[in-house]
């Protein structure tokens, strides 16, 4: 009798418990890995900006309100992550490399999505300390949203893809999301 692991990666579903961790996954698998690599490098850039902004341009006491809004505006934009639209359910019938093709492919999408929108405060308060203030002062606000809003609301953990996971199976269909996620499929 086979085991699971003298099996293909599809002909049983994988679950979350397949996830080797987020930094661990970095290194040994290659589709999670990557997109929690992505994520991460999303991440970074906030305060590395932050950091780039405070030596240029210093963080004076002369800002605006004006200033202070517009980063402040990205708790709006941050907050469309948690609005958007729910993650259709995979069609069925179709086969498991498939299905498991189309399921991470929307994960990538909504995370990508999900982390633009977090880290759009940030970029609102680049763009105000350079266009209104000449402060660093609308960047770090926009940073220290972004940086509370990107690991709640976009790094894909286990819980999160987890969650993800079930919206795609919620009529029933498999995705075979963790196979293709940890495994990388195998012979079509």
């Amino acid at each position: 009798m086979d085991t699971p692991a003298a099996q293909s990666p599809f002909s049983y579903p994988a679950g979350p418990e397949a996830d080797p961790g987020y930094l661990r996954s970095i290194r040994t698998t290659p589709v999670i890995g990557t997109v929690r690599l992505t994520a991460l490098a999303m991440l970074g850039a906030v305060p590395l900006l932050s950091v780039l902004v405070v030596v240029i341009l210093g963080t004076g006491t002369d800002w605006s309100p004006l200033g202070l809004a517009i980063p402040a505006a990205g708790l709006l934009t941050a907050g469309l992550a948690l609005a958007l639209p729910r993650v259709p359910p995979i069609d069925p019938g179709r086969s498991p490399h498939r299905t498991a093709r189309e399921a991470v492919g929307r994960l990538q999408a909504a995370t990508m999505t999900r982390l633009a929108l977090c880290e759009s405060a940030a970029m609102f308060g680049l763009v105000s300390s350079f266009a209104i203030d000449r402060t660093a002062v609308p960047m770090l606000l926009g940073a220290a949203i972004s940086m509370v809003a990107m690991p709640l609301l976009a790094l894909p953990t286990r819980a999160a893809v987890e969650r993800f996971r079930a919206a795609l199976e919620r009529d029933g269909t498999p995705s075979y999301l963790w196979n293709e996620l940890v495994h990388r499929g195998g012979a079509e």
